[in-house]
């Protein structure tokens, strides 16, 4: 199942393929747990660039909407794994 996540001020939403919203949390935490990911050796490689992508992403989304003051997205279609969590689970912490 696929999600995305949009920036809108200091908010990111994460939204079904419906667009019925999943989750709301504070942009400073999601960018945190993207890079904690992203700077994690223990984690795989792979991993760790598609935090980094994704990261760099969220930034310059979060920078377009600071400055337009407008919802910006979708900034990553992140997927649900087998295990039901999200490819979006770092900004979960």
């Amino acid at each position: 199942m696929s999600h995305e996540l949009y920036v809108e001020g200091n908010k990111v939403t994460e939204t079904d393929p419906s667009g019925y919203i999943q989750s709301e949390k504070d942009y400073v935490r999601v960018q945190a747990g993207y890079k904690a990911v992203a700077h994690n050796p223990a984690m795989a490689s792979s991993t760790r660039e598609e935090a980094q992508r994704t990261l760099s992403e969220l930034e310059q989304a979060h920078a377009d909407a600071q400055q337009t003051g407008e919802e910006q997205g979708p900034v990553k279609p992140a997927t649900k794994n087998k295990g039901g969590s999200s490819s979006s689970a770092a900004a979960d912490e």
